[in-house]
């Protein structure tokens, strides 16, 4: 099988980038500028293929579906000389290979406008490594990004990559954590039809909740609830064969979840699912994955940080990286932490907050600061928690909402604050609940949808409304899924 994250691709032509459709849903409104209607048509194309049909109907762009000896050749220069086109701009001097970008209207600049392109790693003479268009300039100094040949399967990169969104990130010329490349600087077009002002339209709102669960004969089955429209789909087995999982965890990233499954052998393996496209990936191992025997993850940016208890009952973790499409090499979590038996994870901006139950199945909490590069040390959660069973996290806003079980199979509830750097006690979860297995949380607004496996191993959930301050009853999730095991859940 293909390794899960293709390695970058480089040429003189352009470097395809292992990016996917994050735009954030907490962007700032974006500068007066020109280049409304580029953005308009890069936007039209978004999920879009080097060889579909374009926006305006016509094959390809350019000649990204031909252009290497009759197939697909990177394309990401094609791409945003094809939308310049689109909108008159004045195109002259521009090919295939991205650093032509950094050749045009004078070259470089390192002010970024709605409309430009902005060139990485240009090295000179014509050379880069990738380009995009620039459809949003933040006020904070960030940007957001559309551009082509991006998301790519190794082996096959320009014909499987599409159209993506990629930030908001930091748009200061120099290194982005967020690409994984150096921003080179901007280039803005000659002439074209777009004028007066604009400001980018809001992304798509999240409103589906995508609950993957280990079902009878340890395959995967996965139901989605979109919150939007109140429905459920149906009950469904996940696309790639997988046998023999016993834990899973998720993660998204833009419009792809990333799903990740301990399987027989106690490594760990992978599968993308794109929901912009309706389309999954293979499974692909992880590398250096071994002895895993609970796992859980979570996206900043473009990368996943997952992490897994060990066999030695410690914590383990490894970085996939999906702008440059690398994985990091396996790490030890520091902090001492030992015995571990479950972990669950969440993010506050650039800040990982890990939670697990040690020793005594009592609750301990540590976290990671990925701006500097430090973690803290292991902190045991006030309240008193013990005979914790199965745990899972969800956040909103500056609060982490902590879920578990404990005796009895009762759902218990605490809340960390940490903008306030508080804790609340230990509270019951109200409805009833009772019976309860494995655990998922995801929180969509200011709601929490908690899942769980009730004693008849099916799907039941309910929800925290943390704006009205209220909870709802308990809900049966329909669809007939039945001999349920571990459960988790992704939103997009």
């Amino acid at each position: 099988m293909p390794i899960v994250m293709p390695l970058l691709k480089k040429s003189a032509a352009a470097t395809a980038v292992a990016a996917s459709a994050v735009i954030g849903l907490t962007a700032l409104p974006a500068h007066a500028d020109t280049g409304s209607q580029i953005v308009q048509i890069a936007q039209a194309n978004l999920g879009k293929g080097p060889c579909d049909t374009n926006s305006a109907g016509g094959a390809s762009y350019g000649s990204s579906c031909t252009g290497n000896g009759g197939s697909p050749e990177f394309w990401c220069a094609d791409f945003v000389k094809w939308v310049w086109g689109q909108d008159g701009v004045n195109v002259s001097g521009l090919t295939p290979a991205a650093g032509s970008f950094g050749q045009y209207n004078g070259g470089l600049s390192s002010t970024p406008h709605v409309g430009d392109a902005v060139v990485f790693n240009y090295k000179g003479g014509g050379v880069a490594d990738h380009v995009a268009i620039v459809s949003q300039v933040n006020a904070d100094g960030t940007i957001v990004t559309i551009g082509g040949d991006e998301g790519g399967v190794s082996g096959n990169w320009a014909a499987t990559a599409h159209v993506h969104g990629d930030g908001p990130y930091s748009g200061a010329i120099g290194y982005s954590s967020y690409m994984g490349m150096n921003i080179s600087g901007y280039v803005s077009p000659i002439g074209g039809n777009s004028g007066g002002t604009v400001t980018t339209p809001a992304p798509d709102p999240v409103t589906t909740a995508h609950v993957f669960m280990v079902g009878s004969g340890n395959t995967l089955f996965n139901q989605d609830g979109n919150y939007a429209k109140g429905t459920w789909s149906a009950l469904q087995s996940v696309p790639g064969g997988a046998a023999g999982v016993t834990k899973v965890a998720a993660a998204s990233t833009g419009k792809i979840t990333r799903l990740y499954a301990i399987g027989s052998d106690n490594s760990i393996y992978t599968n993308d699912g794109n929901y912009a496209t309706g389309t999954w990936g293979t499974w692909q191992k992880i590398p250096g994955t071994t002895g895993a025997r609970e796992l859980t993850a979570v996206a900043i940016g473009n990368t996943v940080h997952l992490f897994y208890i060990n066999s030695s009952n410690t914590i383990s973790n490894v970085d996939g990286d999906y702008t440059r499409g690398t994985w990091s090499s396996v790490k030890q979590v520091p902090g001492g932490a030992a015995g571990v038996q479950k972990i669950a994870v969440t993010a506050q901006g650039n800040a990982v907050h890990l939670y697990l139950t040690g020793s005594g199945n009592t609750l301990y909490n540590i976290n990671a600061d990925y701006n500097a590069g430090t973690w803290s040390s292991l902190m045991a959660l006030p309240g008193g928690a013990s005979g914790v069973q199965n745990l899972t996290v969800a956040t909103v806003g500056s609060i982490d909402h902590l879920y578990y079980t404990g005796a009895g199979n009762t759902l218990f509830n605490q809340d960390g604050d940490y903008a306030k750097g508080t804790w609340t006690g230990v509270m019951t979860v109200p409805g009833g609940a009772s019976g309860v297995g494995f655990l998922s949380a995801a929180a969509i607004g200011s709601t929490v949808h908690l899942y769980f496996t009730g004693s008849d191993n099916t799907l039941y959930n309910i929800d925290a409304d943390y704006n009205a301050g209220k909870w709802s009853s308990v809900y049966h999730i329909p669809g007939g899924a039945a001999g349920l095991g571990a459960i988790t859940t992704s939103t997009n």
